[in-house]
């Protein structure tokens, strides 16, 4: 008779494990139904490639550091806060290079605006200055007559 007790606790914990095991295979069932939805819902996805992006980002930087520090070293004191809206008209100004053997001539052509005029010879000026083989003007007017430099 003592078998009975453990007879019948071993069928229900048998009876207990098939119920679980059916409710894992149904929810393993729901899973791969819910699956087979995704994978039929699929979209295509494809890679971003940003190692093109990432050295246009680099360029930039480098091109706004590079007009910075040219802003610094060779424009008038009144540029020093100046953004790329104002100098770019300095670095689109249309001119000629004419390499000699021991010069460089520089020939850039006159704004219409007299300030534009004055800030660009001081800036030929101060580009003179600094280097002694390389000499900027400004279309036949005279550098020292408009730049205004403190001694």
């Amino acid at each position: 008779m003592q078998w009975r007790p453990k007879e019948l606790q071993a069928n229900e914990n048998v009876a207990n494990e098939e119920r679980k095991l059916e409710r894992s295979c149904k929810e393993q069932q729901e899973v791969l139904r819910a699956l087979e939805d995704l994978e039929a819902k699929e979209q295509l996805m494809y890679e971003l490639d940003h190692r093109k992006d990432q050295v246009m980002t680099v360029c930039k930087v480098a091109l706004t550091n590079l007009a910075m520090w040219v802003r610094q070293q060779y424009f008038p004191a009144s540029y020093a806060h100046a953004t790329w809206q104002k100098l770019a008209p300095f670095f689109q100004l249309p001119g000629t290079v004419v390499a000699g053997a021991t010069t460089v001539r520089v020939e850039l052509r006159l704004f219409n605006d007299r300030a534009l005029n004055r800030d660009l010879a001081c800036l030929c000026a101060r580009v003179n200055d600094l280097f002694g083989f390389l000499f900027l003007s400004t279309n036949h007017v005279s550098i020292d007559t408009i730049c205004h430099r403190k001694p």
